[in-house]
């Protein structure tokens, strides 16, 4: 633990993320953003999509792209780079699920499918917070959002959200992992590796990021969303290098579902039977995980 912690404290020599960046109060993207920059360093192009993250002011290059082809533009150029002899130089995007599991999915897959070298990285919040809090593919099952309303006729999302990271790894990227704010070492040692990957072909993570105004939640309890996230078996962690899955966290005696819940009121409406749906699909994902798992 002294060498990873002597690791990620070398991370901290220069903030690449400019002091005018400001998202809403509690969230989480942007402190994952800040640390995104400190271990990729300078040579990168950051690109980004309409929604949060234009927010972001960086002190490197920055492209900005629409929603439906941010994949596409970072793969000319890299492809540009790779020509010229700038190997070492990162393509490298932050953008939300929206723009990664549904209008920009196409051109990811594309990417992905042949083995570009660029780093991709989906900070997901379960829905397109920053246009209105509309449900998007990966919006879990009895969410609320302003597109998916609770009443007599309506209880919430209706259908499982769509698992994004496994869906990368089946299109045999080099690097896939998931991970969160709430487990800073193990996210920082993802990043990492996801900067070596890039030199084999593409990496991809999918970052847990609550909302607090998109989950109508307490705005101080991000964190602590995330790390029961993960405690709940909601969101795993595990990375895959090279097609090779194992779990980079286990859980030996996860808390209750209803804990998490509990802290976002999108699911205060949220029957018991409801509630036993969607810790079915948990349970679901996490048998699938564990026998794709080497280890």
């Amino acid at each position: 633990m002294k060498g990873v912690a002597k690791r990620i404290a070398s991370h901290f020599k220069e903030d690449l993320l400019a002091s005018a960046t400001s998202l809403c109060p509690g969230c989480p993207a942007e402190l994952a953003a800040r640390v995104m920059l400190r271990v990729l360093g300078r040579n990168v192009i950051t690109f980004r999509t309409p929604g949060c993250q234009p927010i972001f002011m960086t002190r490197v290059a920055g492209i900005p792209c629409l929603m439906t082809n941010i994949a596409s533009s970072m793969t000319g150029a890299s492809r540009y780079l790779r020509k010229t002899g700038r190997e070492d130089v990162i393509c490298v995007c932050f953008v939300g699920d929206g723009a990664t599991a549904d209008v920009g999915f196409q051109p990811l897959s594309g990417a992905a499918a042949r083995g570009e070298h660029i780093l991709y990285i989906c900070n997901d919040n379960e829905g397109y917070m920053n246009t209105g809090i509309q449900c998007s593919s990966v919006t879990p099952q009895g969410s609320w959002t302003s597109t998916t309303w609770i009443g007599e006729k309506s209880r919430g999302k209706s259908n499982e959200g769509k698992y994004m990271p496994l869906i990368m790894l089946m299109h045999g990227v080099s690097y896939v992992a998931t991970a969160t704010m709430a487990y800073y070492e193990d996210y920082v040692l993802k990043l990492e590796k996801a900067k070596e990957a890039v030199k084999r072909g593409m990496a991809y993570i999918h970052l847990h990021t609550p909302c607090a105004t998109g989950w109508r939640a307490p705005v101080e309890k991000g964190i602590e969303m995330s790390r029961l996230a993960v405690q709940t078996n909601y969101f795993p962690l595990w990375e895959a290098e090279d097609g090779r899955l194992r779990l980079t966290h286990r859980v030996k005696r996860p808390n209750p579902l209803k804990d998490l819940l509990k802290m976002q009121k999108r699911f205060s409406h949220i029957t018991d039977r409801e509630l036993e749906a969607l810790q079915q699909t948990i349970d679901k994902r996490l048998a699938l995980l564990e026998r794709l798992a080497e280890d």
